[in-house]
């Protein structure tokens, strides 16, 4: 109903016009992240350039960990498909996500949240190709840092799992340590399917 009557728009208008508000923009980004997962109405959410928006908000408040939390979740829901991955990176989340990563190697919890999103923007062979080796750094570093955070590994490996999909992103593994930690991992999670599962 929300979509249908524009309300997407004007979701976005105000996350746009009052982004230095934090408590307007954790209600609209909560929002946003309720109506990602409205399968129906992705494309409408898409075309009204709320990913845009999520991250012109999550710029300006880069300590608030709603925003940036329902923010992450939204880019990764709406990043459904290759095509919509390619077309949302064009609105900026990559770098984005990649600079949170760097700035914030200390907090596994949040580690774990920005993976997810280019987990599923990594769909994409153009977005894989263009993240890989940045990427991979700082899967390295975090790894190194973060080395008994299940819930961090389970979003890093699913990370890679896509990433590596693609054969000329996968090449990026091979001048890390990555392969090391793999088996580290395996070692330290054996009895944790999920993790395993993953890996």
């Amino acid at each position: 109903m929300i979509i249908r009557q524009n309300g997407t728009e004007a979701l976005v208008n105000a996350m746009n016009g009052l982004q230095f508000d934090p408590e307007l923009v954790e209600k609209a980004m909560r929002l946003l992240s309720v109506l990602s997962v409205s399968e129906g109405n992705l494309d409408k959410i898409i075309e009204a350039k709320a990913v845009s928006a999520a991250v012109a908000a999550m710029k300006q408040h880069v300590k608030n960990k709603v925003i940036l939390s329902t923010g992450l979740k939204s880019i990764a829901n709406l990043s459904y498909t290759d095509a919509v991955a390619t077309k949302l990176a064009a609105e900026g989340p990559i770098t984005f996500i990649l600079s949170l990563i760097n700035d914030n190697f200390s907090d596994p919890p949040l580690m774990a949240e920005a993976f997810t999103p280019l987990s599923s923007l990594c769909r994409s062979e153009v977005n894989a190709w263009s993240m890989a080796e940045t990427a991979m750094k700082a899967l390295n570093t975090a790894l190194g840092q973060h080395p008994q955070d299940m819930k961090f590994h389970n979003a890093a490996f699913a990370f890679l799992a896509n990433l590596c999909v693609h054969a000329r992103a996968a090449e990026a593994v091979v001048p890390t340590n990555m392969v090391h930690m793999i088996l580290t991992s395996l070692k330290t999670f054996k009895l944790d399917p999920p993790v395993c599962d993953v890996m």
